[in-house]
């Protein structure tokens, strides 16, 4: 009964946030979310969301972000960008599976600074978030993406890469974290070293009044310091989430 009640009211917002100008899109979109956590919290959508890193605050604001998108409601998103500059040109930005992920690759996009997002078989239908400008994928499964994210950053763009993954795999590192487990790869901070590429951290998230915000982080230029001081990172990451 519940999961039905939220679902009519998704459908409702989604007319709401349809019939108003564009500019109030996302504003409005993220008060609704924040408002129907609570439920959300206690619902089977949220006990089967797809980031377990999630609370449900992000979570109630990525699904509403997600029904915009699904509705083909084009919105600018407005997310506080703190901590590290990150340069112009070539640079590596590693996050992890959080669900307000696809934040950074749009500020990016809005700055001109058009990242390519490497993924895992991606759907080249998606769009850079609120927009409707297919994303530039690098498909992981590829035995080639790293020849493709070199040359890329060869000609001065950017990579949006997540490092983590649920479920172990050999060569990867488990991490524990306030949402359980997850495993890491250092083959990031060691390509960023190897062909001397900064590399950053970026972590997107609500903070308590209730802002959207992303914090980047530079990491250090040595691969073994770069990966230890990532795992840290999303350690304190999750930590920071309200999961209640």
């Amino acid at each position: 009964m519940t999961s039905l009640l939220l679902r009519m009211l998704a459908t409702a917002a989604g007319a709401v946030l349809a019939a108003v100008p564009r500019r109030y899109r996302f504003d409005l979109a993220r008060r609704l979310g924040l408002a129907a956590a609570p439920l959300l919290a206690l619902t089977p959508l949220y006990a089967t969301r797809p980031s377990r890193l999630d609370g449900p605050r992000e979570e109630a604001v990525r699904l509403a972000l997600h029904l915009m998108r699904r509705m083909r409601v084009r919105f600018d998103p407005k997310v506080e960008v703190n901590g590290d500059a990150l340069p112009q040109g070539a640079a590596i930005v590693a996050g992890a599976h959080f669900g307000l992920h696809q934040l950074p690759a749009r500020w990016l996009f809005d700055r001109g600074d058009v990242p390519a997002v490497i993924a895992y078989r991606p759907n080249p239908a998606i769009c850079y978030i609120g927009s409707d400008v297919p994303i530039h994928y690098l498909d992981s499964a590829n035995a080639a993406v790293l020849v493709q994210a070199r040359r890329r950053l060869a000609e001065g763009k950017k990579i949006i890469v997540l490092l983590d993954d649920e479920h172990a795999a050999p060569g990867l590192v488990k991490v524990d974290t306030a949402a359980g487990p997850r495993w890491v790869s250092d083959a990031i901070p060691r390509f960023a070293e190897r062909i001397d590429v900064p590399l950053f951290f970026v972590h997107t998230r609500i903070e308590a009044d209730g802002r959207i915000a992303s914090a980047v982080r530079a990491a250090p230029r040595k691969a073994e310091e770069a990966f230890a001081a990532w795992c840290e990172q999303l350690v304190r990451d999750a930590a920071a989430i309200r999961r209640r």
